[in-house]
């Protein structure tokens, strides 16, 4: 049995030393670290999107709170900073999307080249 994965190892780095079948293991090593690179920016899109909408709920909660007990939500320190905390979150946002449309810009001119 041994002797059986002996031969079939030779065999396969005889095979991956062909010119033909290195650009195909190459081409499909690059295309599997693309995708796994565009998955983490989904992955960081979607976890920044779910950090805006707990700060919604904060936000929403802590003005109810604030016009039940008759005080301005407006002048409330914890109001503004969350506010702001919305505003970098979307900048964040922005920049995670823009780079996911370049990333995958770049993977098709890939593909065209190809």
């Amino acid at each position: 049995m041994a002797n059986i994965f002996t031969i079939s190892g030779r065999l396969s780095g005889k095979l991956l030393n062909q010119p033909s079948v290195a650009r195909v293991v190459h081409s499909v090593t690059h295309y599997i670290s693309t995708e796994v690179q565009l998955s983490q920016i989904r992955m960081s899109l979607g976890m920044l999107k779910n950090k805006r909408n707990r700060h919604h709920i904060i936000l929403g909660r802590t003005i109810y709170r604030l016009i039940h007990n008759n005080v301005d939500p407006f002048e409330n320190p914890q109001v503004n900073t969350t506010i702001r905390v919305l505003n970098e979150i979307d900048l964040e946002i922005e920049a995670v999307e823009y780079e996911l449309a370049r990333r995958k810009a770049a993977m098709e001119e890939q593909k065209t080249k190809v």
